[in-house]
């Protein structure tokens, strides 16, 4: 790889050093607006019409500079979720997001895995108002035997040809090539909606073709849009290898890496430091490196030091750096950007704030990770009455029905507000739209109960190993998403702590202990390994999204695809007022002596009667809008009783 080394003082300098400002951003999902459209409110830690005030400040700052993006912008909010399905038809405008981007010139732009969440009709019509090239190297329209030959979607890589200006102020030529990948597993996370239109290669495979071509076309600068997160135990022989960063890093001719997918800040704190990650200086193995956070939280900048040579342009210093949309005084909102994106904003909010049905009882997540929850019944109960009337009249429907969701809105890395906080009154389907995030598909598998309990086991593992008799260590893995705690409702079950998890985070099984899934039943029955259940889910996990064991049973079929936000939309309206309790499903073992700590936004003090059944008191407040609470996890003084 090109040498990076660490800024020399001016008199050790060359005469004419050349500094590019490469400027990114990743993960969007549709904020466009510094606006919280699930709740309604303005949310001064996110948006691209903040960061376009940074971009504009970072131009403004050095005259040669690039902006880039790499993915996930096409799908995340009320937006682009009205876009894709409700608006699609009317092609009269540009997409918002497309649009926006193309305000604020980006220099080139890659496909992230949630582009193809809506199929390929629209993201060819959203594509082709882009002002910008829009690379993938990896999503491919054929596959060939060797990668240089392989038919791409889009352009795979794209040459910039920029004259910049040195230090001195006169003008060099300089050849940038750049390149973008994403994971492959892309092309079976929306297998339902893309129907094998697509193939796809392994990150690791691509990039090494894509450096070779880009070196061999006379690129001084290679660039790596990588949609792809930072795994320091990645293994380059692992084909379907999805977080590739630190691999991508160790390979010869990449001078800087733009990743995201995962929904980090790095530099920061949210990545361990190691001999070969320097979560300070933003460095893998020697290359500048930021991931951007998520939602448009930060501007990315890296600066590249270039002087000319006899092999041509060398990077002989560079520096990675985040800049956060969250600062003192606030960012202010770009307002040609927000002026822009006026008409869809308010069209959309008149959207979402229809009338579905009427809710007696407040919803919300604080718990969701700690008992019973009501918001996620309310999504089993309605997926699962889905599931169930299409499979009357058909030998499925004689075996036992299960529905598995998790939690959407869990806190966590997206900060003190991500949370599910919605008051009795009516229910609008920009709430339905907060309840259920994702543009997911209602599926449905057959499984065994040797299966069932391997896709407990796998969701088990966002807790930390909790020996009895210890005190206040922390419930949850901060490095596990909520979005893989998928809970089984129509059977019961306990999670013992003090059981390390059978799987690791790439789904590989670790022990050959008993496992964490305890009094698995079924109707008040253990669970046999033979026993056949249908389980009603989506198709994110039924892809084996989250590298879910269990999961290798046969797929029914349920007929045309139908949105499970819209599975949701149509339950509120049948029911009309909704009183959702939270089911029992599942509790932890009882464990003599023992409690943990869990952070939570807030809100959950405003729910103490709840907090008092499940065994949970207030033990610091801390001064990002979070609490830590203490969780007893011995029923004897606290909550609960049995699982019925």
């Amino acid at each position: 790889m090109s040498s990076h080394a660490e800024t020399p003082s001016h008199a050790e300098r060359p005469a004419a050093v050349v500094r590019l400002r490469l400027l990114a951003t990743t993960d969007l999902h549709g904020h466009i607006r510094g606006y919280d459209l699930f709740a309604d409110r303005e949310d001064t830690g996110c948006g691209l019409s903040r960061v376009a005030t940074l971009i504009e400040r970072a131009r403004t700052g050095c005259p040669n500079t690039l902006l880039f993006d790499n993915g996930d912008f096409l799908q995340g909010t009320p937006l682009t979720e009205y876009w894709a399905r409700d608006r699609q038809s009317r092609a009269d405008t540009p997409h918002p997001v497309i649009d926006a981007m193309n305000a604020l010139a980006y220099d080139a732009v890659g496909l992230g895995n949630h582009e193809f969440n809506y199929g390929l009709d629209f993201l060819t019509r959203s594509l082709r108002d882009a002002r910008f090239p829009c690379l993938s190297a990896n999503a491919l329209r054929l596959r060939a035997p060797r990668p240089e030959e392989d038919v791409p979607l889009t352009q795979a890589h794209v040459v910039l040809e920029k004259d910049l200006h040195d230090e001195n102020g006169d003008l060099r030529r300089v050849r940038i090539g750049v390149f973008s990948v994403l994971p492959p597993q892309f092309i079976l996370w929306d297998s339902a909606i893309l129907a094998s239109q697509l193939q796809s290669r392994s990150i690791i495979e691509t990039a090494r073709a894509q450096v070779a071509q880009l070196r061999a076309q006379g690129c001084d600068l290679v660039i790596a849009l990588a949609h792809t997160g930072i795994d320091p135990l990645a293994r380059a022989d692992d084909p379907t290898c999805e977080h590739a960063a630190t691999l991508l890093a160790q390979i010869d001719g990449i001078d800087a890496l733009i990743a995201g997918h995962d929904h980090i800040a790095f530099p920061g704190p949210d990545v361990a430091p190691s001999a070969d990650v320097d979560p300070v200086a933003g460095r893998l193995y020697g290359v500048p490196t930021v991931t951007p956070g998520r939602f448009a939280s930060h501007l990315g900048q890296i600066d590249l030091d270039l002087v000319q040579g006899a092999r041509g342009w060398q990077v002989v210093a560079s520096c990675a750096t985040l800049i956060p949309v969250a600062q003192e005084p606030p960012v202010p909102e770009a307002e040609r950007i927000v002026t822009r994106n006026a008409k869809a904003h308010a069209e959309v909010q008149s959207y979402t704030s229809r009338r579905v049905a009427r809710l007696d009882v407040p919803l919300h997540s604080y718990f969701s990770l700690v008992g019973p929850d009501a918001a996620l019944s309310f999504v089993a109960q309605a997926q699962r009455d889905h599931v169930q009337s299409l499979l009357a009249d058909r030998p499925e429907g004689e075996l036992p029905l299960l529905s598995a969701v998790a939690p959407c809105k869990s806190g966590g890395r997206a900060g003190a507000d991500y949370y599910l906080d919605i008051p009795p009154g009516p229910l609008s389907i920009r709430h339905l739209s907060e309840i259920y995030l994702f543009p997911n598909i209602v599926t449905a598998v057959v499984i065994d109960g040797k299966g069932l309990k391997s896709w407990l086991e796998r969701a088990s593992i966002i807790f930390n190993t909790i020996a009895d008799g210890t005190r206040g260590l922390p419930l949850i893995r901060p490095e596990i998403p909520a979005y893989n705690f998928d809970i089984m409702l129509g059977v019961t079950y306990e999670i013992d702590l003090s059981a390390p998890p059978v799987f690791d985070l790439h789904g590989m099984q670790t022990t050959q202990s008993r496992g964490r899934i305890r009094n698995l039943c079924y109707q008040g029955r253990p669970v046999d390994d033979r026993q056949s259940f249908v389980v009603a889910t989506n198709n994110y996990r039924s892809a084996f999204a989250g590298q879910f064991a269990g999961l290798d049973g046969l797929r029914v079929d349920l007929g045309p695809d139908i949105a499970s936000r819209d599975v949701l939309i149509r339950a509120a309206r049948a029911w009309d007022t909704l009183h959702p309790a939270a089911i029992p499903i599942w509790q932890f073992r009882d464990q003599p002596q023992t409690s943990v700590t869990m952070v939570t936004g807030k809100g959950a003090l405003a729910y103490h009667r709840q907090m008092e059944d499940l065994g949970m008191s207030l033990q610091d407040t801390h001064a990002d809008g979070t609490v830590t609470l203490c969780k007893q996890l011995f029923y004897a003084d606290a909550c609960t009783g049995t699982l019925g």
